[in-house]
């Protein structure tokens, strides 16, 4: 079954947003350019969102200019949200290349006589962030190809190759897909999808895969509330790993018809073994043992290497529908070192910055994603990378795997007419937060580099904002001749 790319969306609750707002350095209302200069639709959109200009970063960058057009608060850090992926993603295509493919390694310690394996197979991972159940499939069929039909032994499966993480979930829905945990071997975005449906007053749930073993308590009840867009928000989840309970309550109104979302249970090795062991004995293999963590042995013999696909295409999927675990993974594999660990990425990423002269002093990147309340970059940073990017020989796949405007992505049910396919840009969302980041293409040829990023708790009704100040670049005001 296709699993959709999920957009990132977190809540938080109120107290942990005051907080985070009253780390906010005390912005000047005209940091970087006076009031004026901003477009009037821009200011009476934020006006009217209770949106403080304080609380706001700029920066409008033509590429055909060598300072920016407009600025405020450029020089000022602020929570990006996902448009930090941008950061990730152009330090990937310039640091691994844009052909750059995962390896997926099937090992044995054993001995294959005909048909049988004599001995355990190692599934080992080394990043691979788009591995999903019909990449799965394929690898399994390759697997029976290479003539093994019965394995006496066990499944083992080897994370070792990234440092595991005890990462603090950001919000209180813990067992939401965007807050999963990356790892070395990945499969479907370590989500399980959940499809749930009234029927006559009673809750169906149908979810896949699930951990070997796991028992399903549905306490979700049914209501007689109307169906509204919130429906998610009233279901809850919670996964119980030391017995293996995945618990769902809450209420579902018999109004809504069915829907489908995703969910983690943070057990990525017992989602694979799951799969493995129910698609192998499709494909006509058996398995005679049974599954568990461990690390490949040195003198294990290689029996299959599984490429994913290339890094171009990891990004078209990841940017386009904000995937932070894929970006979790693209991260942790800039680490040079193995196993792979947030601080070796982190420098390897600053070292390359460094290396194409963009100082950023400001920039914390956290995890690589933007799903954190510590990331930060400042607008000015933002818009230097994005320049620095568009003259690169890696520009098309980076703004290739960007959000089109009113077309495609987390920008598909934008409206404005005037910018309908004219813009790659990079959204970012977080409770308190709104950003977008990337190109805008004017009538007449020119490109325009826009960063605008919201930080208050007012963030959420921020759209207007965005879209009032991109029908200000598409449309700029004439201005007489002197």
């Amino acid at each position: 079954m296709y699993r959709h790319l999920y957009r990132s969306r977190l809540f938080i609750t109120h107290t942990l947003l005051t907080f985070c707002l009253l780390l906010l350095p005390n912005l000047p209302a005209s940091a970087d350019s006076p009031q004026t200069e901003l477009p009037p639709a821009f200011l009476q959109a934020l006006q009217k969102a209770d949106i403080p200009i304080s609380h706001v970063g700029l920066v409008v960058w033509p590429l055909n200019t060598s300072t920016p057009t407009l600025q405020l608060n450029a020089n000022v850090a602020f929570n990006p949200a996902s448009t930090l992926k941008l950061v990730t993603s152009y330090a990937a295509l310039n640091l691994l290349g844009p052909a750059y493919t995962w390896q997926t390694d099937i090992l044995t310690d054993g001995v294959i006589q005909g048909t049988t394996l004599n001995g355990n197979l190692y599934l080992r991972g080394n990043g691979d962030p788009g591995l999903t159940d019909e990449r799965f499939d394929v690898l399994l069929h390759e697997l029976r190809k290479s003539g093994i039909q019965t394995i006496k032994g066990d499944l083992i499966i080897d994370q070792h190759l990234f440092q595991s993480q005890n990462t603090p979930i950001i919000d209180d829905h813990p067992w939401h897909a965007y807050n999963a945990l990356p790892a070395a071997t990945l499969l479907d975005y370590d989500s399980s999808m959940v499809t749930i449906s009234n029927l006559h007053g009673k809750i169906h749930l149908d979810i896949e895969p699930l951990p070997p073993g796991t028992h399903l308590i549905n306490r979700i009840t049914s209501s007689a509330s109307p169906c509204d867009e919130n429906w998610r928000d009233q279901l809850h989840t919670v996964w119980q790993p030391d017995n293996q309970t995945l618990v769902f309550s809450g209420e579902y109104a018999s109004a809504c018809s069915s829907h489908t979302f995703a969910i983690t249970e943070d057990a990525p090795s017992a989602l694979i073994a799951s799969r493995f062991m129910d698609d192998w004995r499709m494909q006509g293999g058996n398995l005679t043992g049974t599954w568990r963590e461990g690390i490949t042995p040195d003198n294990a013999i290689s029996v299959l290497t599984f490429p994913s696909e290339p890094l171009s295409m990891m990004l078209y999927k990841q940017n386009k529908y904000s995937n932070n675990i894929m970006a979790r993974n693209l991260f942790l594999s800039l680490s040079p070192t193995r196993p792979a660990t947030i601080a070796a990425a982190d420098a390897s990423i600053h070292q390359w910055l460094a290396s194409r002269r963009l100082d950023f002093p400001e920039l914390v990147l956290d995890n690589g994603s933007g799903l954190s309340r510590t990331a930060q970059i400042s607008p000015n940073s933002m818009a230097q990378l994005l320049r620095d990017a568009a003259i690169s020989p890696v520009y098309p796949e980076l703004a290739a795997s960007l959000p089109i405007y009113a077309v495609d992505g987390t920008l598909k049910r934008r409206q404005s007419a005037a910018i309908r396919a004219r813009a790659h840009l990079k959204t970012g969302t977080l409770d308190g937060v709104k950003a977008l980041a990337g190109y805008i293409h004017q009538p007449d040829g020119n490109t325009v580099i826009v960063v605008l990023f919201i930080n208050d708790s007012n963030a959420d009704a921020g759209n207007a904002a965005q879209d009032a100040l991109l029908d200000a670049i598409m449309s700029p005001p004439n201005k007489e001749s002197e």
